[in-house]
């Protein structure tokens, strides 16, 4: 699935409507098969992989405001 792979390669937080033009189908197609094939939304995903990331910037060490940071949560 080309939005997966988009978020994966770009893990920054991208709009609905940037996945959608990536996968070439409209918001509404895009959310239905990614949930379907993945099993949540593009934004739980996202969340799910910031959350991740901060769980391995905390085990490396280092200041817990600096991991948050790292890892996506900056706004």
């Amino acid at each position: 699935m080309k939005a997966l792979a988009f978020l994966a390669a770009h893990p920054d937080a991208v709009s609905l409507d940037g996945h959608a033009r990536v996968s070439e189908l409209s918001r509404t197609h895009l959310q239905r098969r990614f949930t379907k094939y993945v099993g949540c939304s593009p934004q739980e995903w996202q969340s799910a992989q910031r959350a991740e990331r901060l769980r391995h910037a905390l085990h490396r060490g280092g200041s817990v405001s600096r991991a948050a940071f790292d890892a996506g949560f900056d706004s």
